[in-house]
């Protein structure tokens, strides 16, 4: 239906109660009707002249409408009495795809179909809070639900409804809700707190390649929603989206994948000027849905290791890196460590990330925590208690005692509960990096630690664009959430080598270093008297 078809429609109803009554049941039973008759979408300038209205129809390309339907049939069917389900129809849905075809734009359009006909409540994640919910800025997806809403005829809206941005608590940050039934979209940023909801009918966790807390959100959101709807861009392997990849392929989740090819606007000459300007990592991660090469200017390239069932050993010594926040800037960091005597790999068998004071965190490592704990820390602490923490050996910042905090230090905090930071003599941010790439192969680790194993993975240098006039790699890694995680690793690293070579202050051939460690001295050494 184009333009003038749907104001001339427009036009008949506004005054015909008999026909609005018709368009909102056939609108309800027609998700795809929905669309194409009432949903408007912003012009896009590449296809669109200027002569153009800025408001444009929104009809659904043939993708599209596969995609409506394949999640309509994914909720409906939950909807129903238990005994009319059908098992063989898959709740959860994984969507790889490329970048701008469009699927946060049909999904919010959905979102809104359900949400005024059908009276559900939805969740909505994605990696920060302006792309959640940010005014005025299209970008974000709870202005898409509200551009949808203001283009709807007024007759369609709940009389509840205000068009006016922010004027009524049914149309706030991140929430738009009807004050009249149960019925709700609500936004998340992708903290460990975001799965946090009552139930919901679908929750879409938007471009997840890119969440840090993928695996606790996703591990959570099993119990409050029977739809998960994983949608992104592919940004290596290692991560949660790419674990549910290996689900979707097994048969066990439904698998949707748009590549830019389907989009019948996308053709040769609009790829070849895309690419123009862009890296092969790029092109990967953006066009080609490729996993393989869709991360340039990592730390660790050479980190490629899966999940691995090993557990704690009480037979074994344990090691516990630590990178701590500074003044709550950012997270602290936690590694838990043992060392397998025959095959020297260093295995991690814990692994946790905590916003909170410097002051919580000594207490929290000493089990005493006197904050309000989320559930994963609370299972994180019961298995710490079992891992003879308190003759542990804790490794951590070689600043921390002089990092001043009012009258206190980070070292003399976690001495007030008995807990003694052991310090390497980190001098060189780039030999320290570099002693942690020529070990990386030793790193093992378990499921518990696949936050850990995103954050090594993903963590990487600034770009340096082929046409700049710097002539040689950046030494540092930018700072963002892989970086707690990358410096307790860096600590442990610096710390151990330091430890393990008797007599020499150098870096020498792995299989001597290996002869030279005596590892129950180190341990008594650096005995804990708790």
């Amino acid at each position: 239906m184009n333009l003038t078809e749907r104001l001339l429609l427009l036009d008949k109803a506004k005054d015909n109660i008999d026909l609005q009554n018709i368009e909102i049941a056939e609108c309800k039973a027609n998700p795809i009707y929905f669309f194409n008759t009432y949903l408007y979408t912003e012009k896009n300038k590449t296809f669109f002249s200027e002569d153009k209205p800025w408001e444009v129809p929104f009809i659904l390309f043939p993708y599209q409408e596969e995609y409506v339907t394949q999640i309509w049939e994914s909720i409906i069917e939950w909807n129903k009495p238990v005994e009319e389900r059908n098992p063989d129809v898959l709740t959860n849905v994984f969507i790889e795809k490329s970048r701008q075809m469009w699927i946060s734009w049909v999904t919010a359009g959905i979102f809104i179909y359900w949400f005024l006909f059908h009276k559900h409540k939805y969740s909505i994640i994605s990696r920060t809070s302006d792309e959640v919910d940010s005014p005025w800025d299209m970008d974000s997806v709870f202005e898409k639900l509200r551009f949808f809403i203001h283009n709807l005829p007024e007759w369609m809206l709940p009389q509840w409804f205000s068009k006016e941005p922010w004027k009524d608590k049914s149309n706030r940050y991140m929430n738009i809700s009807d004050p009249t039934s149960s019925a709700s979209i609500t936004g998340k940023t992708a903290s460990p707190w975001a799965w946090r909801w009552w139930t919901r009918n679908a929750i879409f966790m938007d471009e997840m390649a890119s969440m840090q807390y993928a695996s606790q959100i996703n591990k959570s959101a099993w119990s409050n929603t029977p739809c998960r709807i994983y949608n992104s861009t592919p940004e290596w392997k290692l991560n949660e989206f790419y674990r549910m990849k290996l689900k979707a392929e097994a048969g066990e989740i439904k698998r949707l994948r748009y590549h830019w090819t389907e989009h019948p606007k996308y053709n040769q000459e609009w790829y070849n000027q895309k690419i123009r300007w862009m890296t092969p990592e790029e092109i990967a991660q953006e066009l080609e849905i490729d996993y393989d090469t869709s991360l340039k200017w990592r730390v660790y390239p050479e980190f490629t290791q899966k999940a691995e069932d090993i557990y704690y050993d009480p037979n074994k010594y344990t090691f516990i890196s630590i990178d701590n926040s500074h003044w709550w800037a950012d997270p602290h960091a936690v590694l838990i460590w043992q060392i397998d005597p025959k095959t020297h790999f260093w295995d991690i068998i814990d692994s946790i990330e905590i916003n909170c004071s410097v002051t919580d965190m000594a207490e929290f490592m000493s089990c005493q925590p006197k904050f309000q704990l989320t559930d994963s820390q609370l299972e994180f602490l019961e298995r710490y208690k079992l891992y003879n923490w308190k003759k542990a050996i804790f490794i951590s910042d070689p600043y921390d005692t002089h990092s001043r905090l009012n009258d206190t230090t980070i070292f003399d905090e976690y001495r007030k509960v008995w807990i003694n930071l052991n310090l390497p003599k980190i001098i060189d941010k780039k030999a320290q990096i570099m002693k942690t790439r020529a070990n990386i192969y030793r790193i093992r680790y378990n499921d518990y630690c696949v936050d850990f194993a995103f954050a090594i993975t993903n963590a990487k240098y600034p770009e340096v664009k082929e046409w700049t006039n710097r002539t040689t790699s950046p030494d540092k890694p930018i700072h963002d959430q892989t970086s707690h995680y990358r410096t307790a690793l860096e600590y442990w690293v610096w710390y151990i080598l330091e430890h393990s070579i008797k007599k020499k202050e150098h870096l020498v051939d792995t299989r001597e270093r290996r002869n030279m460690v005596t590892w129950k001295l180190l341990y008594n050494n650096n005995l804990q008297s708790v």
